[in-house]
């Protein structure tokens, strides 16, 4: 909850930061947030477009997904 509270803090004071925004796509990640961890990603990645952690937390999560999915047959 404090980390939640730091990032969206962190992208409220500076909407154009990829870094708290990455941190809300992760954390929304482990959540199973999918739609709203995809989302902040996005944001990271207009706001800095060659950031590598943006683009490589949102492939790791949506691997799991398609992992996930395959799991259960869909």
């Amino acid at each position: 909850a404090k980390a939640m509270s730091f990032y969206k803090a962190g992208a409220r004071l500076d909407p154009k930061a990829e870094t708290p925004c990455t941190g809300l796509g992760t954390l929304l990640a482990r959540q199973g947030k999918i739609g709203e961890a995809e989302s902040w990603f996005a944001r990271a990645l207009k706001n800095k477009p060659n950031a590598e952690s943006p683009h490589m937390n949102l492939g790791v999560m949506l691997n799991q997904q398609h992992n996930l999915q395959a799991l259960k047959g869909n």
